[in-house]
């Protein structure tokens, strides 16, 4: 598994700001990896995207000031609490071995075309 979530608690304000901040990067309809830059997960997952020149937007949550709160928030949205937080196109696709599984089956094709 990628790196898992810190216990740390923040106020329904803080979280409400988190939620709108994650809404509006979801929204945008790109191809988002939320990541740590000492995950071997979430490297593995970024190689890979590379490999087939898909292009995204990397939040490196272990470098931002909200880091933690986004990867709370993101634990709630979608049920995954460790990274890479791996979304296509808005559509929720997992963490790494999601990744590959989606990659291997011929599914990110479909996932890219929507």
């Amino acid at each position: 598994m990628g790196s898992a979530l810190s216990s740390k608690s923040y106020s329904p304000e803080k979280m409400s700001q988190i939620k709108d901040l994650v809404d509006a990067q979801l929204a945008s309809n790109e191809n988002i990896v939320y990541s740590k830059t000492f995950c071997p997960y979430c490297t593995k997952a970024k190689n890979e995207l590379h490999k087939l020149n898909i292009k995204y937007k990397l939040i490196e949550l272990d470098q931002e000031p909200e880091g933690d709160a986004i990867q709370q928030y993101l634990a709630q949205k979608t049920g995954q609490r460790t990274v890479p937080n791996i979304f296509l196109n808005s559509a929720h696709v997992g963490g790494c071995d999601d990744l590959i599984k989606s990659i291997k089956s011929g599914q990110i094709s479909k996932s890219l075309a929507n």
